[in-house]
């Protein structure tokens, strides 16, 4: 599980906010992308349509504690391979 706080949008810049992930096992890379937030003013439909698999679009939906939920990650790793 990964707590952060929402960026900000870089300053002069019309990326939309978002967040760099990647996640290891050992020292292999398994997963790696963005989190874009659907509710920023800075992500367009264009940007939407281009989004590739690397591209997660979570809607943010505020908790009952202050803060909110914007998307659960999900990385499936394939099994070792059993010995013979």
């Amino acid at each position: 599980m990964l707590r952060t706080i929402r960026p900000g949008g870089y300053p002069r810049s019309t990326l939309p906010e978002h967040i760099h992930w990647q996640v290891f096992v050992g020292a292999q890379s398994v997963g790696v992308g963005e989190l874009w937030f659907d509710d920023d003013a800075r992500l367009t439909k264009l940007m939407r349509e281009r989004a590739g698999r690397d591209v997660v679009v979570g809607k943010p939906t505020k908790e009952g504690n202050g803060t909110a939920t914007a998307a659960k990650l999900v990385v499936q790793t394939p099994s070792p391979a059993k010995p013979q």
